[in-house]
């Protein structure tokens, strides 16, 4: 080798290691980010995300223009595999309008990202939301490994739906308490929870360590402190024209989370025209666990406050399989009434009763033996699956999706559906703002003003776009007898009544009336 060509082989190889160095050295983006709703679903947006210790910031826009900035919380988890949470909640936004966000920490930026916040509380405007559980890997005996489920996998079909957020009834990793395993979860997870809120539930498995803000569970979420024991274990939400509420089987006082319920239930009545409560011990269940394990949901407290709120969806997990229970009253010490609906051979019509769904096919291995034996169960199979429901006025769609019996050697694919129901209301509630309604736009009926007042949440801790049309392929709103833009609405306090506008006009006539009288004598 020559002179020239050796110093030309040496400068090659000394760049060579510098480009390797400096590569080694770049600092990766902030990890995980989460997003969620902290506060009122309509207005605010808020999002976690993991890094080492050092300064957060977050900043948002809207249509690309001028960027708000805040700072961050930060919740150290006690571990160097999670490090710090960070956490900002943006205030002051726009119903149903689409933003753009990103974070910062250890000085680096990470690239744009889309969310959504969501319609105002009581419109009709459409909107998706997907629902499944029970996505934890399995630790390999002999071995200690923690292997992954096929949620990945999963989660990508899931964020195909368009969803504006998802829920998960629970059972997110093996084992709550030890750190690894929420990494191994938390770094597939942002394929869904960086563009749209994820609401996790406590399962069997997720708790730990200890209870409450010391569980990595209450350290790596956003999520509200609106019950009495103010955790994030159990909250609840007001989007759109849905109310969902989510309680712990696992931790707090289950009789204290009830009777927390009913008030809340009690308070949104005429605000909401759908509720959906979401725990992780189910019912009624015809899987390995069976319904009320353990006593866990206190079922003999639960259900009768269920009936009398008329709630339209229970869905739980914990068994892992799909099975659906056609409406039904009563139970755990009453007569229980089954009360299919009335039309399409049960899989559509007004639910006379309460609808209690298990879905645990997210991807953790599903029950190997599986059949309906539990009086009322309409629809089941041992399948992986997800539920895709959509929102449109006075119909809820519900579509479970068949992603097939379980395969370790190939991913999970969409084969169909494995069940499709429509639920209706005679009357819905919805609100008389008109921008909270559906305007014929794309927007939904949203001004495309900005407000952000750069308020910061300092408590526990969006869509890429969620489906314009609510009807999006075989799982929206079919067939409906209503125009979307009226559902039949009726006042819920932001207006005067029909009968007090009568009955103003009856006492302007009768004093115009008798005012012609006294002028004529």
């Amino acid at each position: 080798m020559t002179s020239t060509r050796r110093h030309a082989w040496l400068c090659g190889v000394v760049l060579l290691g510098a480009l390797v160095v400096t590569e080694g050295t770049t600092r990766a983006e902030p990890q995980w980010l989460r997003l969620s709703w902290s506060q009122d679903p309509s207005s605010s947006l808020t999002v976690s995300w993991s890094d080492a210790s050092g300064p957060g910031r977050a900043e948002i826009r809207h249509d690309g223009g001028t960027a708000t900035p805040m700072d961050a919380t930060q919740q150290d988890t006690g571990t160097s595999e999670l490090g710090v949470t960070y956490q900002v909640t943006f205030t002051g936004l726009s119903a149903n309008t689409e933003y753009e966000y990103r974070v910062q920490s250890s000085n680096v930026w990470s690239s744009w990202h889309q969310a959504k916040t969501a319609p105002a509380p009581g419109s009709c405007a459409p909107f998706r939301f997907v629902a499944g559980g029970d996505s934890r890997g399995e630790e390999i005996p002999w071995v200690g490994t923690y292997r992954e489920s096929q949620w990945p996998d999963v989660m990508t079909l899931v964020a195909s739906e368009q969803p504006l957020f998802v829920l998960h009834s629970g059972d997110y990793v093996r084992s709550g308490e030890k750190a690894e395993q929420w990494v191994t979860e938390l770094s597939d997870l942002t394929t869904i929870s960086a563009d749209r809120p994820f609401f996790l539930t406590i399962g069997n498995h997720d708790n730990g360590p200890g209870e409450g803000e010391t569980a990595f569970f209450n350290a790596l979420f956003g999520y509200p402190t609106d019950g009495p024991d103010s955790t994030e274990d159990y909250y609840s939400l007001i989007i759109g024209n849905l109310q969902v509420i989510v309680l712990s089987t696992e931790t707090f006082d289950m009789d204290q989370q009830i009777s927390w319920m009913d008030q809340e239930l009690t308070a949104h009545e005429n605000q909401v025209d759908w509720t959906l409560v979401m725990f992780h011990r189910p019912i009624w269940s015809s899987g390995a666990h069976g319904g009320n394990d353990g006593d866990a949901p206190r079922a003999e407290v639960m259900v009768p406050v269920l009936d009398a709120h008329h709630v339209d969806l229970v869905v739980s997990g914990h068994d892992h399989d799909y099975e659906r229970f056609h409406p039904s009253l009563g139970g755990y010490g009453t007569p229980r009434q089954i009360l299919p609906l009335s039309d399409d051979g049960g899989s559509r019509g007004v639910a006379q009763g309460v609808v209690y769904i298990v879905s645990g096919g997210y991807g953790a291995l599903v029950n190997p033996l599986f059949s309906q034996t539990v009086e009322g169960s309409a629809v089941a199979a041992n399948h992986l699956h997800y539920i895709v429901c959509d929102v449109a006025g006075d119909q809820l769609t519900l579509t479970a999706r068949d992603l097939g019996t379980q395969s370790l050697s190939s991913p999970p694919q969409i084969e169909g559906d494995l069940d499709h129901v429509v639920f209706e209301k005679d009357q819905v509630h919805c609100s008389n703002d008109p921008d909270a309604g559906i305007d014929g736009g794309p927007d939904g009926g949203v001004d495309a003003a900005v407000g952000l007042d750069g308020s910061v949440a300092d408590s526990g801790s969006g869509d890429a776009g969620v489906v314009e049309d609510a009807a999006r392929g075989d799982a929206g709103a079919q067939g409906s007898a209503h125009e979307p833009s009226g559902c039949n609405c009726r006042a819920t306090g932001t207006g005067p009544s029909l009968w007090w506008l009568l009955l103003a006009l009856f006492f302007i006539m009768l004093e115009y009336r008798l005012t012609r009288k006294r002028h004529n004598r």
